[in-house]
């Protein structure tokens, strides 16, 4: 017998998309935080599978004077994340609220596509990669990850993709905030 494991549910994965969409708009919002480390390595499963942000390396406290959507700059030097990260973010190291959500949207991507953001030896960048199937609803599930063997609505999958399309909108002003991107979550799981 194989020792490889069964790919993780439809359902499975939204709740987990679900719980990180949880704690980031909980740290932008009340905490006024920034993460500055959104991406699948920092994403910590316990052994029922409940989703808890880690690595806060990068995370850094915004004055509680600015409004959500304000764009307060935090300088990182840990540019490892460069796949995580928009180009603007990448080009300067500022990361802002709007960064996390960029980053939440490249997981979310990994998530639906069953694909890391970056293979290391092939050059190759998710963002890149899924952007031209954004334009077209009927390629979409070409690309949703074959291992779910096609139970998942395809409805609630297009809902997905359209929201980790607005979180890597290349304008920053574009992308939702993380309390918008929770409440579409929780709708999608809800509806579909």
């Amino acid at each position: 017998m194989d020792d490889v494991p069964e790919p993780l549910s439809w359902e499975r994965r939204l709740m987990i998309m679900i719980e990180v969409a949880c704690g980031l708009a909980y740290m932008h919002s009340l905490e006024q935080v920034i993460h500055g480390g959104i991406k699948t390595f920092n994403i910590l499963l316990d052994q029922n599978f409940n989703a808890k942000l880690g690595y806060f390396g990068l995370a850094k406290f915004r004055p509680r004077t600015h409004e959500l959507d304000d764009m307060e700059n935090t300088t990182t030097s840990d540019m490892d994340s460069v796949h995580y990260l928009d180009s603007k973010d990448q080009w300067t190291g500022e990361l802002t609220v709007k960064s996390d959500m960029y980053g939440f949207g490249v997981v979310l991507s990994e998530t639906l596509i069953g694909q890391r953001a970056r293979k290391p030896k092939h050059g190759f960048t998710l963002v890149n990669w899924v952007r031209p199937f954004f334009a077209d609803k009927r390629k979409l599930k070409d690309i949703v990850d074959h291992r779910l063997n096609q139970k998942y609505p395809l409805e609630g999958a297009f809902e997905c993709f359209a929201l980790a399309r607005r979180c890597i909108a290349k304008d920053p002003n574009d992308r939702p905030s993380s309390e918008e991107v929770l409440k579409s979550l929780e709708r999608i799981l809800l509806t579909n």
